[in-house]
Protein backbone atom coordinates (compact mmCIF):
# COMPACT_ATOMS: atom_id res chain seq x y z
CA UNK A 1 0.00 0.00 0.00
CA UNK A 2 1.31 3.21 -0.88
CA UNK A 3 1.32 6.31 1.28
CA UNK A 4 -0.52 9.47 0.45
CA UNK A 5 3.25 11.49 0.40
CA UNK A 6 3.85 8.22 -2.39
CA UNK A 7 1.37 8.43 -4.26
CA UNK A 8 1.60 12.36 -4.37
CA UNK A 9 5.25 11.72 -5.54
CA UNK A 10 4.39 9.27 -8.41
CA UNK A 11 1.34 11.34 -9.32
CA UNK A 12 3.87 13.98 -9.93
CA UNK A 13 6.37 12.35 -11.64
CA UNK A 14 3.59 10.79 -13.96
CA UNK A 15 2.84 14.89 -14.87
CA UNK A 16 5.95 15.73 -15.58
CA UNK A 17 7.16 14.06 -18.44
CA UNK A 18 10.41 12.46 -17.92
CA UNK A 19 12.23 10.05 -19.50
CA UNK A 20 11.29 6.38 -18.62
CA UNK A 21 14.64 5.00 -17.12
CA UNK A 22 14.78 8.58 -14.58
CA UNK A 23 11.25 8.47 -13.93
CA UNK A 24 11.93 4.59 -12.87
CA UNK A 25 15.53 5.38 -10.84
CA UNK A 26 13.51 8.60 -8.95
CA UNK A 27 10.45 5.92 -8.10
CA UNK A 28 13.07 3.51 -6.74
CA UNK A 29 14.53 6.08 -4.90
CA UNK A 30 11.82 7.74 -3.19
CA UNK A 31 10.44 4.14 -2.15
CA UNK A 32 13.25 3.07 -0.64
CA UNK A 33 13.42 6.96 0.98
CA UNK A 34 9.98 6.70 2.47
CA UNK A 35 11.10 3.22 3.71
CA UNK A 36 14.19 4.73 5.33
CA UNK A 37 12.05 7.28 7.13
CA UNK A 38 9.38 5.29 8.25
CA UNK A 39 11.81 2.64 9.69
CA UNK A 40 13.66 5.43 11.44
CA UNK A 41 10.53 6.95 12.78
CA UNK A 42 9.59 3.73 14.14
CA UNK A 43 13.31 3.15 16.02
CA UNK A 44 12.75 7.04 17.84
CA UNK A 45 9.74 8.81 19.07
CA UNK A 46 11.14 11.86 17.18
CA UNK A 47 10.37 12.41 13.61
CA UNK A 48 13.36 11.94 11.25
CA UNK A 49 11.23 14.23 8.65
CA UNK A 50 8.10 16.12 8.92
CA UNK A 51 5.89 17.06 5.49
CA UNK A 52 3.29 19.14 7.51
CA UNK A 53 0.91 17.16 7.39
CA UNK A 54 -0.61 15.51 10.35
Amino acid sequence: MLTDDMQLMNQALDQVGLPDDATQGLRAFFEEASTFMITARSRDSTPAFTSGHS
